[in-house]
């Protein structure tokens, strides 16, 4: 495993440990210990300084603070995060601010009561005091307070039917503001007229403070009508008593021009794209060009991944809009929207880093020298072990080998079952840092890394044979017709594989053949006889077409002589 602080792998020797680091030096730009320091203001001269806040990267923040906070300067207050988020306490540094746990993304009775108590907090106020709010991803379902009408359960089923809608991070956040006691600047109005000084990492598209973690300290500039109207866009319910406070204006937040919010201020310490422009400099110091796509990526995480995909294609054939090598990075907030289950199908397992890579892996097509990894910087893609995931030219090769079909994990929403049978699951275990989505590093920072082999160009793009004979990429051998040895353009049949007959048109998707002209299905060998052959497809080493007159040219032209076109042509069919 790599880190931040080790020197980067060699791109061209180990792509996937490249892409590793790139989203630990990520995650590291972030770390609250390095960024938090320049915008902490001075201990109040009189009064005290309390601490509030909520967010997947609440235990990092407080102990930073902790840390940076001047020793004889008073220092008291409760911060929520998620469970298993608190990291190890630095070396010497005293405890005085308390961390508690909660659930994330469905939000639990432990987050009730963690707001319930940061309220109680606030009372007693003077205009000396200072509240420093420690605000980050997460934070929305760490600090919950239903609304008067609503309980928590209605809280829970409602969030619950947000997560699974396919509504963005905004309108998700803007219906949890108007449901809320402690939400859309509520906080911020409690802790009047003290002075309130919010420290915040976002992990949004555009890194609006309003929108992460709902905005507990800041204004919120939406409106109940807009809750409503994202309720009934997406076929949300809610109990009837609190439909008609929400029409009638009666649960509206605080607005910008509240007078509330004199005084107060907001800093973003960390934002995606400080993440991306890091591991940028990191694969330009490696000597790889770095391309940053954007850091406010929005839309159904199978969709974007096709998206990528496309461009990666771009750039691994024709070497456009950017050159080879280079690596791709963006960052975002995607949605999954969960697809209804079949009478007795298994739920699908993954989030939305998973998804986006199961989408880019369908539309690569195997192609070659295209790796990526889509990853959470907080280390868990939805509310799983799993940081995100690795696609690799030859994942729907070992995917179909292993009995896998992408299209129904795609039905199920299940991007962990499939790349966790072929090993491709990233695993980091939870980073503590807030969550910002790099589906191509990874989100989700995520990276597409393109062009660092150069393996020949067939017509269906599964052979990375060259000339040298060294075998660039690891694939279940197919036998190829043009006899070289190895090549994984070959085929192989047994008992547990299916053999397929194919042509120069065919491409592999979830264990069959495909045409990549017609889109159509071909014929699959009987599997109960295990046997198979090839009706055409040679590896064919093709280059840019050379100068008349040169070596090569005459080489070329030595090729394409007839008597060895018809001998390839006319190869006998190989048997399994």
């Amino acid at each position: 495993m790599t880190t931040a602080s080790t020197p980067a792998p060699d791109p061209r020797e180990a792509p996937r440990a490249f892409l590793e680091h790139l989203y630990r030096v990520a995650v590291d730009r972030a770390l609250p210990l390095s960024t938090l320091g320049a915008h902490l203001p001075p201990p109040p001269k009189k009064g005290r300084t309390l601490v509030l806040g909520a967010g997947k990267a609440g235990g990092s923040m407080v102990h930073a603070l902790e840390a940076l906070w001047p020793a004889d300067a008073p220092l008291s207050g409760l911060v929520v995060t998620r469970y298993d988020h608190i990291p190890p306490r630095p070396e010497g540094v005293p405890q005085r601010i308390e961390i508690v746990e909660a659930a994330h993304p469905v939000p639990d009775e432990a987050g009730q009561q963690a707001a319930e108590r940061i309220l109680a907090l606030t009372k007693g106020l003077t205009a000396d005091d200072l509240v420093l709010c420690l605000i980050s991803g997460g934070g929305s379902s760490l600090l919950v307070l239903p609304a008067e009408g609503l309980t928590l359960a209605d809280k829970q089923r409602i969030n619950k039917q947000l997560l699974e809608s396919g509504a963005n991070i905004g309108e998700m956040n803007c219906v949890r503001k108007h449901l809320s006691r402690i939400k859309g600047g509520r906080l911020a109005a409690a802790c009047a007229p003290a002075r309130v000084v919010t420290l915040t990492i976002s992990d949004v598209p555009g890194d609006d403070p309003a929108v992460i973690a709902s905005g507990p300290p800041v204004p919120d500039a939406t409106t109940c009508a807009d809750a409503l109207s994202i309720l009934d866009r997406y076929r949300i319910e809610v109990p009837a008593p609190v439909r008609a406070r929400l029409e009638s204006g009666e649960l509206e937040t605080p607005k910008p021009n509240d007078a509330v919010f004199k005084g107060h201020e907001t800093h973003m310490i960390a934002t995606p794209q400080q993440s991306l422009e890091a591991a940028a400099r990191a694969a330009r110091e490696a000597g790889v060009e770095a391309h940053i796509l954007s850091d406010e990526i929005e839309g159904e995480s199978r969709e974007v991944g096709k998206v990528h995909a496309a461009l990666a294609r771009a750039v691994a054939h024709r070497g456009e809009p950017f050159a080879r090598p280079c690596v791709i990075l963006s960052g975002g907030e995607t949605t999954v929207t969960i697809r209804p289950r079949q009478p007795g199908q298994a739920k699908g397992r993954g989030g939305r880093a998973g998804e986006f890579c199961m989408g880019l892996a369908g539309a690569l097509m195997g192609q070659p020298r295209v790796w990526a990894l889509a990853a959470d910087t907080d280390g868990i893609d939805g509310v799983e072990d799993n940081a995100g995931a690795f696609v690799t030219p030859d994942t729907l090769v070992r995917a179909g080998a292993a009995g896998k079909k992408l299209s129904d994990h795609l039905d199920r929403n299940d991007a962990y079952g499939y790349f966790d049978a072929i090993g491709d699951l990233f695993v980091t275990g939870p980073t503590k840092h807030q969550r910002q989505r790099l589906p191509r590093v990874a989100d989700p920072l995520g990276g597409v890394f393109a062009g660092l082999r150069r393996p020949c160009r067939t017509r269906v793009n599964l052979c990375p044979w060259r000339p040298s004979g060294r075998r660039l990429s690891p694939a279940k051998p197919l036998r190829c017709r043009a006899g070289h040895p190895d090549s994984p353009f070959n085929l192989q049949s047994s008992k547990e594989k299916l053999a397929m007959t194919y042509t120069d048109t065919r491409l592999l998707i979830d264990n069959e053949w495909v045409d990549a002209t017609g889109g159509k299905t071909l014929d699959v060998v009987n599997p109960a006889t295990g046997q198979g052959h090839r009706q055409g497809g040679a590896c064919q080493h093709r280059r840019p077409r050379p100068r008349p007159g040169c070596r090569a040219a005459r080489l070329r032209s030595l090729a394409q002589h007839p008597r060895q076109r018809a001998r390839r042509r006319h190869a006998p069919p190989l048997r399994a």
